[in-house]
């Protein structure tokens, strides 16, 4: 993992996205999203987000991130 990684707490991802918390926690039991235990908290790399919601059949996902990184 690189030092300049961009981490994103659950209410914070839930910002960025925007999905629920139970959303989130239903995706990292299904294996969509890989969460981390960094200094006691749940954290989320940005980038692997970004990565697994491209081309993703998770609702409004693809529509979103097509659009935004044009």
């Amino acid at each position: 993992m690189q030092m300049n990684t961009k981490w994103l707490t659950k209410k914070e991802l839930t910002r960025y996205l925007p999905i629920s918390l139970r959303s989130i926690e239903n995706y990292v039991k299904q294996g969509i999203f890989k969460a981390y235990r960094i200094g006691g908290k749940i954290l989320f790399n940005i980038a692997e987000i970004d990565e697994a919601i491209q081309g993703s059949a998770l609702p409004g996902f693809g529509v979103r991130f097509n659009n935004q990184k044009k």
